[in-house]
């Protein structure tokens, strides 16, 4: 049997089930009776954790937006508030 991709003096028990690379009994990790390499493992959280924030399908480069979108936002409600506290201070509302 081949060696781990992660550790070359231990003999691979297993392969990735996403990317197929040999895997050790220390390196595999078992999710829905499959078995996958901790790189892989990583990939998908990180994928899951991107999706739950931006919804499915979502390049990682829409989140840089989606960012710069909602500070626009809270700037665009900061000036708006403050546009009101003036308001208030020169008697406008009464």
């Amino acid at each position: 049997m081949p060696e781990c991709y992660r550790h070359p003096d231990k003999e691979a028990v297993e392969t990735c089930a996403d990317c197929a690379r040999f895997i050790c009994e220390e390196c595999k990790i078992e999710v829905k009776r499959k078995f996958y390499c901790p790189g892989c493992i990583e990939e998908m959280m990180a994928r899951r954790a991107r999706e739950s924030v931006l919804g499915p399908g979502f390049p990682a480069a829409s989140l840089k937006e989606k960012r710069k979108i909602n500070r626009i936002y809270l700037m665009v409600l900061v000036l708006i508030l403050l546009i009101v506290f003036i308001l208030y201070i020169f008697g406008v509302f009464g």
